[in-house]
């Protein structure tokens, strides 16, 4: 087939052209914002990608293109021919670092899952993970446009049987995950992109008999973003495989240490967020960190939570393709980039879809009713009421369901301990980012549940000073404090933690939260969240 020929004018005109597709368009920051925008900018040659993504679906010409969403780490296109045919372009942002493996990784995940477990993800057509050998000037995938529309879209038009129907379908998604028990943690790739001591290396678990898949995957390098952010990036590091959940953690903290000997800075005494002088300190930071080492290798859940397991831990409505129409069955799940193999304590969740966030009606009974006072109520809010009850009835069932229908995921949620060694591992790896707090309140939890969680007889090594004790008692609560009053806020203004808002909303929440904000006490609660130097997962 003939490559189609773009008449090229001149770089600044192109870049003219094209800027809404180059610069972060979809959503704006409440703080943060040149930070954010510069981690999303990325110019690429337009006509190249859209003659490429024409060669792989077989059409003479791309006759148009739209940037349909920005995600958190790539811009996305939907691109369709002349031939009738319609494919979704990605582009890597610079926070998708580093780009080279995570498409290679993307690229191979979604291939294992497409032709070994089945599962409905979209067949990829080309890719590029280096943009040095690409004449698009970025890492990019091309992949199937799955059909239909996004569950959240759908949600709350879903009656009970409808909603039955779609959580059976959801579980057996999980159950394909549960499926294969891995050698490794670490990301898949293909075979031959990982380094040849790698690919000497069994794809599956012992007891795991081969097929197909294990010649033409291997386990590599985890893309877990702890082991990536910030200055990570260019760090020499063990980032895996490693055999077990105690060299993982061990990895883990080191690479925090290492981090923190480098590049951590001391916050200015001006600055609002700026912490106690003990949590200012990178030794502190350390020290804390040699503690959760001292327990990892005493650590023993129980087998049953441990095999190691691939599993999509963002399963939430934007990421499950449904049916227009009729019955919501499942076309497609996407967003798999950064997916990584661990321990099924740690990479199995709750199901977001299903999992109920709100506080208006308690989930730990056995039958969740309308909440007291419902008929004194607005309108509006009965309304609301009878949609959180939904909501609950949804979690309840597939609450029930996963006991009943998928004993291996039932056995990681019903495990008494495991809030507590995930946060623990959770904690670790954002000691500078998040506070010293979470994870010395993780390791105090670790030393109240030890027994438990190392078996009878093992000494704990962790010990407590009173001191520490009541000075960590009263940080806690402020922290605890701060995060109440936070996830309010963010609830009534409908905000992600990062402050995302879209662009329309942008200056109507600004303005609201400037009326918020003489009511916010600094002392008492914490710096006010919603200016520069506010927390970032991504930071």
């Amino acid at each position: 087939m003939p490559r189609t020929k773009f008449i090229q004018s001149s770089a600044k005109v192109e870049d003219v052209k094209y800027e809404d597709f180059y610069r972060c368009s979809t959503k704006r920051w409440l703080y943060n914002e040149k930070k954010q925008l510069a981690l999303y900018y990325r110019k690429f040659n337009v006509p190249a990608l859209q003659d490429t993504a024409a060669r792989a679906v077989g059409a003479e010409r791309c006759v148009s293109i739209e940037k349909i969403a920005e995600g958190s780490f790539n811009k996305i296109f939907l691109l369709r021919f002349d031939n009738s045919k319609e494919a979704i372009a990605r582009i890597s942002c610079p926070i998708a670092e580093p780009s080279h493996l995570v498409v290679l990784s993307e690229v191979a995940t979604l291939e294992f899952c497409r032709t070994r477990l089945n599962l409905p993800v979209p067949q990829v057509y080309a890719w590029n993970s280096r943009a040095s050998d690409s004449d698009v000037g970025a890492a990019y995938i091309i992949m199937e446009q799955v059909p239909g529309v996004s569950l959240s879209e759908r949600w709350l038009d879903l009656d009970a049987p409808k909603n039955r129907g779609l959580t059976f379908q959801m579980i057996d998604v999980e159950k394909k995950f549960s499926e294969i028990q891995f050698s490794q943690i670490g990301s898949l790739y293909f075979k031959e992109d990982v380094e040849r001591e790698l690919q000497e290396r069994p794809l599956y678990a012992a007891g795991v008999p081969g097929d197909e898949a294990s010649e033409r995957f291997r386990i590599g390098p985890t893309l877990q973003r702890e082991f990536w952010r910030r200055e990570r990036v260019d760090m020499t590091m063990d980032r895996g495989p490693w055999p077990d959940f105690q060299s993982y953690g061990i990895a883990l903290a080191k690479c925090e240490q290492q981090w923190l000997q480098t590049f951590a800075r001391t916050r200015a005494p001006g600055d609002p967020f700026r912490r106690s002088d003990e949590d200012e300190s990178p030794q502190t930071h350390i020290a804390m960190l040699d503690r959760f080492l001292s327990i990892v290798p005493f650590v023993k859940p129980p087998a049953d939570i441990l095999p190691l397991t691939l599993w999509h831990p963002d399963l939430h409505d934007g990421n499950v393709m449904v049916e227009r129409d009729g019955l919501p069955e499942i076309t497609g799940i996407i967003d798999w980039q950064n997916m990584w193999i661990g321990p099924r304590f740690m990479r199995a969740p709750f199901s977001p879809v299903f999992a109920y966030g709100g506080t208006m009606i308690d989930i730990g009974i056995t039958k969740p009713e309308l909440p007291p006072g419902y008929d004194e109520l607005s309108a509006e809010d009965q309304a609301e009421a009878r949609t959180q009850l939904q909501l609950v009835g949804r979690h309840k069932i597939y609450e029930f369901l996963v006991r009943k229908h998928h004993p291996q995921h039932s056995a990681v949620l019903s495990y008494p301990h495991l809030r507590t060694l995930v946060t623990l591992f959770q904690s670790a790896p954002r000691t500078w980012t998040d506070g010293i707090a979470p994870l010395r309140q993780a390791l105090l939890e670790v030393a109240h549940e030890w027994e438990a969680l190392a078996g009878p007889g093992v000494p704990c090594p962790l010990t407590f000073g009173q001191d520490e004790l009541e000075a960590h008692a009263e940080e806690f609560r402020r922290m605890q404090v701060h995060e109440a009053r936070l996830r309010i806020t963010l609830d009534v203004m409908k905000l992600d933690p990062d402050g995302v808002v879209d662009p329309e909303r942008y200056k109507s929440v600004k303005e609201a939260l400037a009326k918020i904000r003489p009511f916010w006490d600094d002392k008492e609660i914490g710096p006010w969240p919603f200016q520069d130097g506010g927390w970032s997962s991504f930071f």
